[in-house]
């Protein structure tokens, strides 16, 4: 204890490098917390984001061909998908069911395109938590009429809430339809890539499209923890095979252009039209969807289902996120390397410090030295000094890191795209993990930078020492 205590009044003696030493500490431990911090908000935020848009993690398609050689993208039956959904054992937090209109917005000689999506109100509570109105409210969902279109909608055709605006459309089954729609609410542009998106009534858009009562185009499930989207996948696509007529997944690690099969063949296919509905990959989103279009005006293609079969795809948000996904790498890249550097530049700057420190205490230290105390005992005492300034340095960077996160939250962020933010701001979360690996690191590397100038003060022959004019 005697040489902690020494170690301990020297770091209060020297104030200012101390200071010095730990400001520079704790700024890095401060910068690495702080970008780990935002960085898992921005995937967190990402996924929850794009659940929402797309209405859950994994995702069921109907498809049928007609003898037109029409492909209609719908479901007809849940049955077999939900006695396969309990077959497979997952945890679900929701199941939902969704349609998606791609068409035109009209309002007196002004329109513009838009996809609207059909969806049960009663069960997206998901949806109406990411999704913060301006105008309006919820409770006119209760129409079977009803629409939420976004601001810039809005804008465009200068509607307000209780405007009765026209919808566009082609059908299923290629007809050209025009049905009417009152407005209810409007909502914040919370998105870049979903900006034309407008939500309706499942039942209302449903007939719109020509579909029958009780029919749809997309089950969605949502699940509790995203982490365990692709096994909970990889196990309801085996439930489903044993039911209905599967298309082959086409997963993250199979080439999107490989040609439609059958599931018995075990190659991988692409299935027109196994996005979510109404939205495009990630690479080409963009308003309306992201040009996917209406499925059922795509061309049938080699290697489709025969007509009047149905087939069902089943895809995930992992499959559908591979622009956000490679850009989440590409942050995690650049913090992992500034983590690097930070320390680097520590190490350095603890190393440099601690050189002109002894250097101006080669005296104290041939004092310490004539007074009977051990080289080892001289570079333990400088090592000590070293880890109380790093635990101290970082400690209180990491502190700060929380502070600082916490506080950016409360403001929201413009100029940056909605689909990292929550309701408009970026998401600080808190990993304790990361905050100790940094922490542990900063006073390792601080000690480690310290050990060498510390060892050399700590050889100084005694009598040499004490001529010394510092």
């Amino acid at each position: 204890m005697i040489l902690q205590s020494i170690a301990l009044r020297n770091v209060f003696r020297q104030k200012r490098r101390s200071l010095l030493l730990m400001a520079a500490i704790a700024f890095g431990a401060f910068a690495i917390t702080l970008l780990n911090g935002f960085t898992t908000g921005v995937e967190i935020n990402a996924k929850e984001n794009l659940a929402n848009l797309y209405g859950g993690h994994i995702y069921i398609r109907g498809i049928e061909t007609l003898a037109s050689g029409t492909r209609i993208p719908v479901i007809r039956n849940e049955k077999p998908l939900l006695a396969a959904l309990a077959d497979s054992g997952i945890k679900t937090a929701s199941v939902v069911k969704r349609t998606s209109i791609r068409g035109s917005l009209i309002m007196d000689t002004r329109e513009t395109p838009s996809t609207i999506v059909g969806v049960d109100w009663d069960v997206e509570s998901l949806l109406k938590d990411r999704m913060p109105l301006i105008a309006g409210s919820f409770e006119g969902t209760s129409r079977l009429d009803s629409i939420i279109i976004p601001e810039r909608t809005a804008r465009k055709l200068k509607v307000e809430v209780g405007d009765e605006v026209l919808a566009r459309l082609t059908t299923v089954t290629n007809q050209n339809n025009v049905v009417s729609f009152m407005v209810v609410g409007i909502a914040r542009d919370t998105s870049d890539y979903a900006d034309a998106f407008a939500y309706a009534t499942l039942a209302y858009t449903a007939d719109a499209l020509n579909l029958k009562a009780g029919e749809f185009q997309s089950m969605n499930i949502t699940l509790p923890d995203v982490a365990t989207t692709d096994a909970d996948a990889d196990a309801l696509y085996k439930a489903l095979s044993a039911k209905v007529t599967m298309a082959a997944r086409q997963t993250t690690a199979t080439s999107a252009s490989t040609t439609g099969s059958n599931a018995a063949t075990g190659t991988s296919t692409t299935t027109p039209g196994s996005a979510p509905l109404g939205v495009g990959m990630m690479g080409g989103m963009g308003h309306g969807g992201g040009g996917m279009g209406n499925p059922a005006m795509m061309a049938p293609t080699a290697g489709s289902a025969e007509i009047g079969t149905k087939l069902y795809s089943l895809t995930t948000i992992n499959e559908m996120m591979s622009t956000v996904t490679s850009l989440i790498t590409m942050l995690d890249t650049i913090g992992k390397t500034v983590f690097i550097v930070l320390l680097a530049i520590t190490m350095i700057g603890v190393g440099n410090t601690f050189r002109m420190m002894l250097l101006e205490r080669v005296r104290e230290i041939g004092t310490m030295r004539a007074l009977g105390m051990h080289r080892g005992d001289v570079l333990q005492v400088f090592l000590y000094e070293a880890a109380f300034l790093a635990i101290t340095g970082s400690v209180a960077g990491v502190l700060l890191s929380f502070v600082t996160g916490f506080a950016v939250q409360l403001f929201p962020m413009h100029g940056v795209s909605s689909l990292f933010l929550h309701h408009g701001s970026l998401s600080y979360i808190i990993d304790l993990g990361v905050a100790a690996i940094a922490s542990l690191s900063m006073i390792a590397l601080s000690v480690l930078a310290a050990y060498s100038p510390s060892r050399r003060a700590s050889r100084l022959d005694p009598a040499v020492a004490l001529r010394s004019s510092n």
